[in-house]
This record gives C-alpha cells, sequence and structure tokens, in this order.
C-alpha cells in the first residue's frame, strides 16, 4: 500500500514540473497583440491642427548653422568735417551701412616767394636797395620760421601767381625761393560694408557729386567680433 502511494505522488511532482516548463516557454514566446486599426477615426496629415511626431527610434538631425552674408567693404572720404553731415544722412538714406573716423591733414595754405636768410636787419635792407635799383617792387622785410631775416616778395594763394612771381625775378637776375605754408584740416572718413554683390552699389556711389577730391575706394573689412 505504501509503495502505491510513494508512486503517487512521485507522478503527481513530475507533472507538476513540465506544466510549469511548458507555461514559462509559452509567455516568453508570445507575439505582442497587433493594434486594432479603426480607419473611422484616421484623420488626414492635411488637416489644419494636426502636427507629426517623430518616432523615437528616427535620428533628428541638428539645424545647420546660418551662413553670414558676404560683405565688400569700401571708404569714402576725405569729407572736410564741415560738410560731412549731408554725406552721412545721404548714406543713412540709402540705408548703407557706416562707420566715421577723423583724421588731421595738412593742407597748402599760401605760397611765399622770398629771399632769405639774412644775417642781420641792415644786410636785407642793402640788398633790397640792390633790388629796387633792378626795377623790383612790392618787397617786405620780415622774419622766416627760424626768426631770420628774410625779404618778402609776396605772398600767393594760387600756385600759379607764385611761380609766375618767381619767373619774373628770373629775368632780372634773382633767383627767389619758394615756401609752402600749411594749415592743419580736420577732415572724416565713411567705412561702408556693402552686402554682395556689391558692384552696382559701389557703380552708384562713385557716379555721385561728393565734393572735390573725395574718392570711393577699396578697404579692408574690420574682423569679426570673436565669442
Amino acid at each position: 500500500m505504501m509503495r502505491w502511494v510513494f508512486a503517487a505522488l512521485v507522478l503527481a511532482n513530475l507533472g507538476l514540473l513540465m506544466w510549469a516548463s511548458w507555461y514559462r516557454e509559452s509567455a516568453e514566446g508570445a507575439l505582442p497583440a497587433r493594434p486594432v486599426l479603426r480607419p473611422e477615426l484616421m484623420v488626414p496629415i492635411t488637416t489644419p491642427g494636426v502636427a507629426l511626431r517623430t518616432r523615437r527610434s528616427e535620428r533628428v538631425d541638428p539645424p545647420l548653422a546660418p551662413t553670414k552674408a558676404k560683405r565688400r567693404c569700401v571708404a569714402l572720404g576725405p569729407v572736410p568735417a564741415g560738410v560731412a553731415e549731408p554725406a552721412a544722412a545721404r548714406l543713412t538714406a540709402d540705408g548703407i551701412e557706416t562707420a566715421r573716423r577723423t583724421e588731421e591733414r595738412q593742407l597748402p595754405a599760401s605760397y611765399w616767394v622770398h629771399l632769405a636768410p639774412y644775417a642781420t636787419r641792415k644786410a636785407a635792407e642793402r640788398r633790397m636797395k640792390e633790388l629796387a635799383r633792378l626795377g623790383i617792387r612790392d618787397m617786405l622785410i620780415m622774419q622766416d620760421e627760424q626768426g631770420k631775416y628774410a625779404i618778402s616778395l609776396g605772398l600767393f594763394v594760387q600756385p600759379d601767381n607764385a611761380r609766375a612771381r618767381i619767373e619774373e625775378l628770373k629775368q632780372k637776375g634773382v633767383e627767389a625761393r619758394q615756401e609752402v605754408r600749411e594749415r592743419a584740416e580736420s577732415v572724416v572718413w565713411f567705412d561702408l560694408q556693402l552686402p554682395e554683390p556689391a558692384d552696382a552699389a559701389v557703380t552708384r556711389l562713385r557716379g555721385l557729386d561728393w565734393g572735390a577730391g573725395v574718392e570711393l575706394r577699396d578697404a579692408e573689412c574690420p574682423a569679426e567680433p570673436t565669442r
């Protein structure tokens, strides 16, 4: 009797072990259920308010950095400081980006024809009497920049008049010299940055009347600020 009870318990344990192994394999190999398609609930992507969503498995490339527009840099000047404002207003009206800079320059103010130097005033007076005997007029004794005595034979604004006076004296055997006297003047340069292509804009700017001696020339663009 005990043998039959023992055999029954062994068979029961074997059956339980086989059932447990079969259930685990079935659970691991089971396929996920497919979603149920409902055509009546589908909405076209062209419907207003519908936004597309990116799947998590899809790779999204980062946006490209915007490329900087090419530019051409030119300099306009020199414009006398006293008349720079109208030029600036014209550039601003055209929507041109400008930077203004001021510099000093030396300009001829007058042309001095004279004889110099003389050690003393009496030496200058003796020479002036000799010139008078040659028929030369319009003379004056004055001091030059070094403080030495000179015989002034004319102060001219136009260089042609100064050269004519020197030629007149030369014909009478007098070798006079010319000294250019200068004056300081403030002038303005406008540094412009034009978007490419800029040939048409440069041609138009060069065709405008900016005043005597004003030019438009190519310049080096300033370096971009580092971040």
